[in-house]
């Protein structure tokens, strides 16, 4: 998984960081330029692109899914290429992705206001363990739905399906599934929503530098978010075809010789 998820890194790594960079660094660029002439707080302003980021993640990471895939399949990996795939995903993975988080809300319900009691009556409620009664319920969810991308992109599939089969694949691996979230997801989520203290620990608070800062760490996030990308990319391909050894290794050349040459 590892060995096939860095080889696959490493045949497209100018194409997936370039596609990263093509969606992200605008993104957060603006993100800068509204902090710096409309003076609002990284919350008013999350606020405010919170929709426009979710917008874009579709391309992204359909976008990402794609040129993965192409490296596995021997295919020329271009950014033109991977984007267009993505626009024409670009409804289904949306959808699957706001079901997810109707999903997740749900089990926030149920897991987070109990554990928010709990905290209160042990006098924890302005402790920052309390993090972690959201964090447990949201991964014990996102496992379920780690494979969206590759089922929306790759198969085709309406949202309803993809989400279905999402739940289906992980079974049995929703450990693993959440170890590597853990180690990929969690680290860039925690980067990009701690940037704007980045800048501020690093420069002036409030000052250019440290808006410049801010957003080029949350950059920086959007750029490693190829890593799970290709991450989950992989594990799904393991998963629907057990057993086959996938590999990014260049194909054997096949000379062809007349009749009766040895």
């Amino acid at each position: 998984m590892l060995k096939t998820t860095g080889s696959i890194l490493a045949a497209r790594l100018w194409p997936l960081v370039g596609l990263a960079a093509l969606i992200y660094v605008p993104f957060y660029a603006l993100d800068g330029v509204l902090r710096a002439t409309l003076k609002l707080t990284p919350h008013e302003i999350s606020s405010m692109t919170g929709v426009l980021g979710l917008l874009l993640l579709p391309l992204a990471h359909g976008g990402l899914v794609h040129l993965a895939d192409s490296a596995l399949a021997r295919r020329p990996g271009r950014i033109g290429e991977a984007l267009a795939v993505a626009l024409k995903a670009w409804r289904r993975i949306l959808v699957s992705y706001i079901l997810a988080m109707l999903v997740w809300l749900g089990w926030a319900a149920v897991c987070v206001l109990p554990g928010a009691l709990i905290l209160l009556a042990l006098g924890l409620h302005q402790d920052e363990r309390r993090v972690l009664v959201f964090a447990l319920p949201a991964f014990a969810v996102v496992t379920r739905f780690l494979f969206l991308d590759s089922l929306t992109v790759l198969e085709g599939l309406e949202p309803h399906a993809a989400r279905r089969r999402s739940a289906e694949l992980a079974k049995g691996q929703h450990v693993r599934l959440a170890i590597c979230a853990l180690c990929t997801i969690l680290p860039l989520t925690l980067l990009e929503t701690l940037a704007p203290e980045i800048g501020d620990l690093l420069a002036e608070p409030g000052t250019a530098a440290s808006i410049v800062i801010a957003s080029a760490a949350a950059a920086l996030a959007g750029l490693l978010s190829v890593v799970p990308s290709v991450l989950f990319y992989v594990i799904y391909k393991e998963t629907v075809a057990p057993g086959t050894a996938i590999s990014v290794q260049a194909a054997p050349v096949i000379v062809l010789r007349p009749k009766g040459e040895s």
